[in-house]
């Protein structure tokens, strides 16, 4: 449990220490890329994600005084992006004509605050898994047997495990799909949300069947506990495996 959590503090912290210069901007939606120069006219020349390059080599508008700027449209990529110009005041060999923003998918970084809500909430449904999965042999399995293996009565405890697998289920189901949204959301490669958001879609597709499945144990269940609560009322003894 505490590693677990280890690895939760390191990579959620990890992502949000992710800043960029220029800022934050929202996946699939134009950025304004601006540059402060002293000069009479700027080219942007290249824009750089983790995927591929766009070499531009394109003239910036001059908006006003020295600020030049080019919007860039090419931002489907989750991820840092980092771009460069040349211009013939500067010598960017020396002073190094570059900067970087970052694109997420709702156009926010991970900051401290966010981070510490999602660690929280995954910690808590992780430790609410772990408690219920854990415990769930505490609850009885069968009915109450006598030391010859005669049958005493029905114990409706014996429902409670089913209903603390399903529990169970459903707070994995609910790790999995917040460890994804968080990914796909955060993280500059989308690699590791698709595979999680992949697990999540394939345990959502197989928890309808086992619901049904599961409703039909229970009532097939409750329907012979009913007969042999009858018999055991009539005084049949009824022998079976504790």
């Amino acid at each position: 449990m505490k590693r677990v959590i280890l690895v939760l503090v390191m990579f959620v912290f990890l992502i949000s220490f992710a800043s960029a210069n220029l800022g934050s901007f929202q996946q699939n939606e134009c950025v304004n890329i601006k540059v402060l120069a002293n000069c009479s006219s700027v080219n942007i020349t290249e824009v750089s994600n983790n995927e591929e390059t766009f070499f531009l080599n394109a003239e910036m508008q001059k908006i006003s005084g020295q600020t030049f700027n080019y919007t860039f449209c090419n931002t489907s990529v989750i991820g840092e992006y980092t771009f460069s110009w040349d211009n013939t005041c500067v010598d960017c060999s020396t002073y190094g004509c570059g900067n970087e923003f970052e694109i997420t998918y709702d156009g926010n970084i991970l900051n401290t605050e966010r981070s510490i809500l999602y660690l929280g909430l995954i910690s808590i449904l992780i430790f609410l898994f772990l408690l219920v999965v854990f415990n769930i042999h505490r609850f009885p399995s069968s009915d109450v047997y006598n030391d010859e293996g005669i049958l005493l009565g029905i114990n409706n405890l014996k429902y409670l495990r089913p209903i603390m697998y399903v529990i169970s289920w459903g707070l994995l189901l609910g790790i999995v799909f917040i460890t994804s949204n968080i990914s796909i959301a955060y993280l500059p490669t989308s690699m590791f949300g698709e595979f999680f958001f992949m697990l999540y879609k394939i345990m959502f597709i197989l928890t309808l069947p086992m619901v049904i499945v599961w409703f039909l144990y229970l009532f097939v269940k409750i329907f012979r506990d009913k007969e042999v609560k009858r018999m055991l009322d009539r005084g049949v003894e009824i022998r079976g495996t504790p």
